[in-house]
């Protein structure tokens, strides 16, 4: 049986590359993941004053950079989470609430297991193409963000800040983590890198939001998240907190 392929083949995958084909299920979709092998681009010689700019992820910013031009730039967040979020949880909701609906049967083995009601199954079916659809355009903002990064520079330095969450749980905190946009944003730039030749890095952030770049003072206890920008008491500088930690993560990332 030959089946054609839902989307192009990429013009960098050649017959002779693929190494193994393996037949996938995922929420009712069959997927056809291809193993090839692919030759990247030679990383590219820094020049003598090359293109950097230092990212500092944040919560209401995924990122705001800072060049060696002086030039910042604030990658606002996507509109689309929160729509995507706010029904995903909905039929969530709506699904659990079918789950007292289901019947204990037995298989053939003589095991018992909980048969979901048929509305159950069709909010499941609702909810995974809920999910594919937030991962999908996840994938294509990071990429459209990573795509734009490396057209105008020749290194990008991200802080190795990670979401540790605030929920109830640790499943709750989980799921908050793996919704991130940084983190995404975080591995497309690095593949994006070896794609293009160009270079990733990630620089320490550790004290970059409280410290303060025009004088040095530190701000005892650090910032609150809330607090989006801040005024130095001991040299009166207006900072603005992601802005001033790019700028301390460009110095980080020259001196590495």
């Amino acid at each position: 049986m030959v089946l054609p392929l839902a989307e192009p083949r990429p013009s960098y995958v050649k017959p002779a590359h693929v190494r193994a084909l393996r037949i996938t299920r995922e929420h009712g979709v069959y997927y056809a993941v291809l193993t090839v092998t692919r030759d990247l681009v030679v990383e590219k010689p820094l020049s003598a004053t090359p293109r950097v700019v230092a990212l500092a992820p944040g919560h209401i910013y995924p990122v705001v950079g800072f060049d060696t031009q002086g030039t910042v730039t604030v990658v606002s967040r996507p509109t689309f989470p929160a729509s995507l979020d706010h029904r995903i949880d909905e039929v969530h909701a709506k699904r659990d609430h079918c789950w007292r609906k289901s019947v204990l049967q037995t298989s053939a083995g003589g095991k018992p297991y909980w048969l979901p009601s048929r509305r159950w199954r069709y909010y499941d079916s609702v909810l995974a193409k809920l999910l594919r659809q937030r991962r999908e355009q996840t994938k294509t903002w990071a990429y459209t963000a990573a795509n734009a990064f490396y057209h105008d520079y020749d290194v990008v330095s991200m802080g190795n800040y990670a979401p540790h969450g605030g929920g109830r749980s640790k499943g709750e905190r989980r799921s908050m983590n793996n919704r991130s946009l940084v983190g995404t944003l975080r591995r497309t730039l690095s593949w994006v890198a070896l794609r293009s030749g160009k270079q990733f890095t990630t620089w320490d952030e550790r004290g970059s939001t409280r410290t303060c770049f025009s004088c040095g003072h530190k701000v005892d206890g650090g910032i609150p998240p809330e607090i989006r920008a801040w005024t130095c008491p001991l040299c009166g500088t207006h900072n603005h907190r992601d802005a001033n930690a790019a700028r301390h993560g460009l110095v980080r990332s020259l001196a590495t």
